[in-house]
């Protein structure tokens, strides 16, 4: 293989890559709002991760997408969907401190 082949090769693998990370989504970290949210992100990731993804993409169907709740539900409805759990997710009244619903519904509001 000669250099243009490996540059042809490196490429391409970059792009791969690029491809896989984040689980393909929308390139969103909740990370990035660690500062600003910390107790919520904390929550999201111990008790939401597994089903609405790193990227609020979902991994169960389009409900699942997380990436602009904030545009169609006001902060009482995203609490109440928390603390009830429409449809196929389960109720985390029990699971969840009332404040830290409250910082979870507060934080999703944002995602628009």
């Amino acid at each position: 293989m000669g250099v243009r082949g490996s540059i042809i090769f490196i490429a391409a693998l970059l792009l791969f890559a690029a491809g896989c990370s984040n689980e393909g989504g929308t390139g969103y970290d909740i990370d990035q709002d660690q500062d600003l949210y910390e107790e919520a992100v904390q929550v999201y990731k111990q008790s939401c991760i597994q089903c609405h993804g790193t990227d609020l993409e979902g991994r169960v169907g389009d409900r699942s997408n997380l990436t602009q709740v904030g545009s169609s539900l006001s902060k009482e409805q995203i609490m109440d969907a928390i603390k009830q759990g429409p449809k196929i997710m389960p109720a985390f009244e029990e699971l969840l401190t009332p404040e830290e619903i409250e910082a979870l519904a507060e934080w999703l509001k944002t995602k628009k």
